[in-house]
């Protein structure tokens, strides 16, 4: 698959992560917002409630003082302690009628909780008897206050005990009730008093003061609150938020809650369109951010352009290219150093071109200067017999004389070849008797071997053929018997076995010489590698072990190191065989 271009690549790695970091912060902020604002509700909640309190207590506490002080009038006990229904209820009405406030309660009844006189429109005719009396009784001499049913509807009292002083002390005579009416009407006065939340009243299961409409009253009722806990309530397509806080009677009971609420929806419609705010923004930072982007990538990577457009002509060879970048910043900077490395390549590639060169006349010479050395030899050897030959037998000058013949013709081969390699012309492989290309190259070095007492010997299949360069291949064998001549010194033998293995032709050239120094075997083909020889630039075997790998074939050490022969050396060459001896 191909891969996008790198602005593309910078594009989108930073448009990713751009979007990213945005909806990370959005989603922070979200839930910040949320969060700060479930807290606000929640203290504005616990806010409404106290105040709530603070009121409901302070109209309680009114009410007490009112009780404490009324009880201990000498006109309402003197009263009270007559027993008369009619004296009491006339002095009480008197008395209430002066101090009484809007809704309020006021109630005489007797220590047991019968109804003796009762002040209140709010307050049935037909209650006889109030059981929080009762109830508040194991505190007197102490005031009782909490939530009681009057009738069907609750009230907040205050229950106050009247004493008078006997005999055997103070006397219970009898207890006096106040307390107001806990209604629809009490609930949105103390929702506007307050500023507050809305307000649900329930008692005995069942709502008895609201400050919202009867439907939104009744869904709320029936969703069960957990007390003294933030929560959510959900009533349709409105969410509320709810602290409920319990209501104890005078015994200090539960008999119902306060469910103090606001609505939730205008905080999530809020939450919503901060939703789309931060979105909206989003969606423009990202634009803008992208349109940034794409214009930084743009400058940033047009001189990368230039330079890759250059290290591709560079890559081409033309070393002669300049990025057109110039400047003070890091780019410039790049630039100039591109440029001056492009120079310097040029000016190395044209001093390496020059050595090489010079290095491949130095390896022409030497490799001109190593195959002429041995037929050069020969010739001056011969020659010098010839002129010192006086009474040397006719067989012997003709033997000589050949030398020199095949000597001076190996030369002027070699110098064709030499001349041909120049013109980069490929010198013609011709079919030769392996046989007789050995015999020939040791006919070259003949005289050095007898002079040595060294003996040459052909085993194998003389009729083992292949194609090849023959003076090539001739001047390999030479090399190969001339260093077994050196190495041996003076007597021993050389032996050529010449045969076929897998298809190839193969010739072994062993002698009985020391062998091959163990310093030296592992490089022993590699140039200028030469131990213990008086003379020799050590190419000879880097030089033949090359001509026979241009021909097909390898040439290998395979003794002195645990090979064939106790001791001495023997090589291996193999060469692409002649399957029919005589025929191409």
């Amino acid at each position: 698959m191909r891969r996008l271009p790198l602005i593309w690549r910078v594009f989108l790695s930073t448009s990713l992560f751009t979007t990213l970091v945005f909806a990370l912060i959005g989603w922070v902020v979200q839930n910040h917002s949320a969060a700060t604002t479930s807290l606000i509700l929640e203290d504005e909640l616990q806010s409404s409630f106290r105040a709530y309190e603070s009121l409901w207590k302070a109209r309680a506490d009114m009410l007490a003082s009112v009780s404490r002080v009324v009880g201990g009038m000498p006109e309402v006990r003197s009263a009270f302690g007559t027993g008369d229904r009619a004296t009491i209820r006339d002095v009480a009405g008197e008395l209430w009628v002066r101090i009484a406030q809007g809704d309020a309660v006021f109630l005489v009844t007797d220590p047991e909780g019968k109804v003796i006189a009762s002040l209140s429109s709010s307050v049935p005719a037909s209650l006889t008897r109030i059981d929080a009396v009762e109830a508040a009784t194991p505190k007197f001499p102490e005031q009782g206050t909490g939530f009681t049913f009057l009738g069907d509807q609750l009230h907040r009292v205050v229950i106050t005990p009247v004493y008078v002083d006997t005999a055997r002390g103070p006397g219970l005579i009898n207890v006096l009730v106040t307390g107001f009416p806990v209604d629809n009407k009490l609930a949105r006065t103390m929702r506007d008093t307050t500023g507050g939340g809305e307000a649900l009243i329930v008692a005995s299961a069942r709502v008895v003061a609201s400050t919202l409409d009867e439907s939104t009253t009744a869904r709320l009722a029936s969703l069960p609150v957990r007390t003294e806990e933030f929560q959510k309530l959900e009533t349709g397509s409105e969410t509320w938020s709810v602290l409920a806080t319990v209501l104890r009677d005078v015994a200090g009971n539960p008999i119902g809650e306060l469910r103090i609420l606001r609505p939730f929806t205008s905080v999530t419609r809020r939450i919503t369109d901060l939703r789309v705010e931060i979105g909206l923004v989003w969606a423009a930072a990202i634009l803008f951010g992208l349109l940034v982007t794409f214009v930084a990538a743009n400058r940033l990577l047009a001189p990368l352009k230039l330079l890759d457009a250059a290290a591709r002509e560079v890559g081409r060879g033309n070393y002669d290219y300049r990025v057109p970048l110039d400047g003070d910043d890091e780019i410039g900077r790049l630039g100039r150093t591109f440029n001056a490395m492009s120079a310097s390549i040029r000016e190395s590639r044209e001093e390496l071109i020059r050595q090489e060169r010079i290095n491949t006349l130095g390896r022409i010479a030497s490799s001109v200067v190593h195959d002429l050395r041995n037929p050069l030899a020969a010739i001056y050897s011969g020659a010098e017999l010839l002129v010192d030959s006086d009474g040397m037998p006719q067989a012997h000058i003709h033997r000589l004389a050949v030398n020199i013949y095949r000597s001076s013709r190996q030369v002027l081969l070699q110098l064709d070849d030499l001349l041909a390699l120049s013109r980069g012309n490929k010198i013609p492989a011709e079919v030769c008797r392996l046989q007789e290309l050995v015999e020939d190259a040791w006919s070259t070095l003949a005289t050095q071997a007898d002079a040595a007492r060294i003996r040459f010997r052909v085993e194998g299949d003389t009729t083992v053929e292949a194609a090849v360069a023959r003076s090539r291949m001739e001047r390999v064998f030479t090399n190969l018997f001339a260093n077994a001549i050196e190495a041996m010194g003076s007597g021993g033998t050389v032996t050529v076995d010449i045969g076929r293995e897998n298809g190839s032709a193969v010739v072994r050239v062993c002698d009985t010489g020391p062998g091959v120094p163990p310093q030296i075997r592992e490089r022993l083909f590699q140039p200028f590698t030469t131990a213990g020889k008086s003379n020799g630039l050590g190419l000879g075997l880097a030089l033949s072990r090359q001509t026979v790998i241009e021909h097909g074939g390898d040439l290998a050490l395979v003794s002195g190191a645990g090979g064939e022969s106790a001791s001495g050396a023997c090589f291996v060459l193999r060469l692409p065989g002649i399957t029919e001896p005589g025929k191409n």
